[in-house]
This record gives structure tokens, C-alpha cells and sequence, in this order.
């Protein structure tokens, strides 16, 4: 299939624009049609049998990109985005990161997910009943528990990870423990996080200017 969409990639962008410059469009019309459903037919039926072998049961989803590789070059040119598009959904994306990512990004990514984990965005749930409030507190410490097992696996420890930021300067008094903005007051709630509650530094915390990131600078007020 990838060489296909090559071989389509260079008819649409160099042979057909040659042959209409030399010949004219009216002339070669057909020709050219006939041409693109030589590369667009045979590169239909390896999508479906490629689709068909790793989402056996999604036949709509199929008979549709069928169609659409088979009648749209454009289409077709990406049938590779088409098919895997759908292959990684059933997986976290942190084991996706621990596949393809560096190790320097993998330990940032898991980073920004174990603080979510920990510190969720308020509200926690989006209805009061009880029911769902139970399971959705039994998803997270589901959820939470076996990220943390696959970084201990990993070699990635979640007790450093959920370490607090370093102040920006010396009047930074508190941070927001999920998305770690700073702030001048002491105490209060981080608006974008739905109000989740401050962490006060500690007075070990040492103001270090060159760790933080750009977007952990101290509103002027809070």
C-alpha cells in the first residue's frame, strides 16, 4: 500500500500535470481517469483487506473507506492515516509515549499525567448522584494505580515526578498542584483548573528563576 500512494503521490503531482502541459486535458482525459483508477483500484482493495485484518467487525467503517480511497485521490494518497487512525485508541496514551517517545519526553508526559490523576480538574464528576460519583472515584484510583505500576516498571518514580515546581522568585507563595501556576497569595483556588484548592511552597522551597517554564510565571495578582 505505501508504495501505491507513492506511485499515486507522483502521477497526480508530476505525471498528470506533464501529460495535460504536453498533450492538453482534452485529449487525455480519459487516459488520465483510466490511470488514476489503476492506482486508486488496487490500492482500495489492500485498504480493505488491511482494515478487514486489524477491525474485522467494523464493516461500515470499511465499505466507507473502501469508497472513499477508491473515488478520492486525495483520499487515497493518505490510506495509511485512514488505517491507523483507529489502531492506538484502545491503548493510554502513555504506553503509546513509552513506544515512540524519547525517555526525556516519556518522564515529562507521565509527569502531566500523574498530577491529573492526582489532582483532577474540578468538578470531579459531572452529576451529583452518588452512583456515579463512587465509580468515577473507582476509575481514577483504578486508572491510577496501574500507571503508577507501569512507571515503577519503567524506572520512573511517581513519588519524584509529583515533585512541586520551584518558585519562580521569592513572591511566589503558592502553586496549583495540577497544572503548577504560580501565584502571589498564599491561599486560594486556581480558575483554571474549575477552583481546584493552592498548595502553599514550602519554606525549603528556593526561589529558582531558570527552572521554571514559561508559562509558570506569577500573575501579578491572584
Amino acid at each position: 500500500m505505501q508504495l501505491l500512494t507513492n506511485v499515486l503521490f507522483a502521477y497526480l503531482f508530476v505525471t498528470a500535470p506533464v501529460v495535460i502541459w504536453r498533450w492538453g486535458f482534452s485529449g487525455t482525459w480519459l487516459w488520465l481517469v483510466l490511470g488514476l483508477l489503476a492506482c486508486t483500484l488496487p490500492t482500495a482493495i489492500l485498504f480493505h483487506r488491511a482494515h478487514k485484518h486489524f477491525v474485522p467487525l467494523a464493516e461500515d467503517d470499511r465499505f466507507t473507506g473502501f469508497l472513499l480511497v477508491l473515488l478520492s485521490p486525495a483520499t487515497a494518497v493518505r490510506a495509511h492515516d485512514m488505517l491507523s487512525r483507529h489502531l492506538l485508541e484502545t491503548f493510554h496514551p502513555l504506553t503509546v509515549a513509552k513506544v515512540f517517545c524519547a525517555e526525556k519526553v516519556l518522564a515529562q508526559f507521565a509527569r502531566t499525567v500523574l498530577r491529573e490523576l492526582h489532582y483532577p480538574a474540578l468538578p470531579l464528576c459531572p452529576t451529583s448522584e452518588p452512583e456515579a460519583q463512587q465509580t468515577e472515584r473507582f476509575w481514577r484510583s483504578l486508572v491510577r494505580a496501574e500507571v503508577e505500576s507501569c512507571l515503577n516498571r519503567w524506572h520512573l518514580k511517581p513519588a519524584e515526578l509529583l515533585q512541586p515546581p520551584s518558585p519562580t522568585d521569592s513572591t511566589c507563595l503558592s502553586y496549583c498542584p495540577r497544572c503548577h501556576a504560580q501565584f502571589t497569595s498564599s491561599s486560594g483556588e486556581c480558575s483554571d483548573c474549575g477552583g481546584l484548592a493552592l498548595q502553599p511552597f514550602s519554606s525549603k522551597s528556593a526561589p529558582a528563576r531558570a527552572l521554571a517554564r514559561p508559562d509558570e510565571n506569577c500573575p501579578t495578582s491572584a
